[in-house]
């Protein structure tokens, strides 16, 4: 019942939002050439925010079906990461933050896992911490070897502080620490990395440490040496 009810929640704002739009133009109402521009504009956003929805609700549905088969192979982690921080580097600029890597292990790095979805997470969850990170802060994609449990230890961290009380819900489905920050998020991308991870036996934690919040999960290491 809960499920049904945030979807409906989420569905009916964009949709609300676009129908209101669109009646004030058919109207007549909005008579200024920019005035309809802008109006353009907001359907359009808010359209993208509909889709970003309805494909997130489906992507999560899909993983907890069981519906999706993540093939796992051997990888080098270490060109992925860099993959990575290139990519997110310009979007964090725009709001002052620094993406870096900081390794404490050699590389390259043989993991076994699926890099696309690895791929997914690490974006999804820097995409997150650019969201809340402290002005002209930083992001670092901290990573370790643990030989004990034969898993590559990926930490992203980011300069700022999760309030306690959110920690133990960070991964259920629509939920958002801070509207303020959402961005037209769907509440939905967290929850998909924890599938994502769950399905490729993995693990993540969200905790502080510091001056950084944190999220933590694991890779497998590679049999090959």
């Amino acid at each position: 019942k809960d499920y049904v009810a945030n979807v409906s929640h989420e569905l009916r704002t964009p949709i609300a939002s676009i129908r209101s739009l669109a009646e004030a133009l058919n109207d007549g109402l909005v008579k200024k050439e920019d005035d309809r521009a802008r109006y353009y504009g907001y359907i359009l956003r808010e359209s993208m925010r509909l889709s970003r929805l309805i494909n997130d609700l489906l992507e999560l549905s899909r993983l907890q079906s069981g519906a999706i088969a993540l093939e796992k192979n051997d990888f080098h982690l270490d060109g992925i990461i860099s993959e990575v921080v290139e990519q997110t580097s310009l979007v964090a600029s725009y709001s002052g933050i620094r993406v870096s890597e900081n390794w404490h292990c050699e590389k390259p790095l043989l993991v076994h896992s699926n890099s696309d979805r690895i791929e997914q997470v690490m974006i999804a969850l820097i995409d997150n911490a650019i969201k809340f990170a402290s002005d002209d802060g930083s992001i670092i994609l901290d990573v370790k070897r643990s030989e004990e449990f034969n898993r590559a230890i990926v930490s992203v961290m980011n300069t700022g502080h999760i309030p306690e009380e959110h920690l133990p819900h960070l991964f259920e489905r629509f939920y958002k620490a801070d509207t303020a920050h959402t961005d037209g998020g769907t509440g939905l991308g967290l929850a998909i990395v924890h599938e994502i991870l769950s399905h490729l036996g993995e693990t993540i934690e969200a905790k502080n440490e510091g001056e950084f919040a944190v999220f933590r999960f694991t890779v497998a290491l590679s049999d090959q040496v």
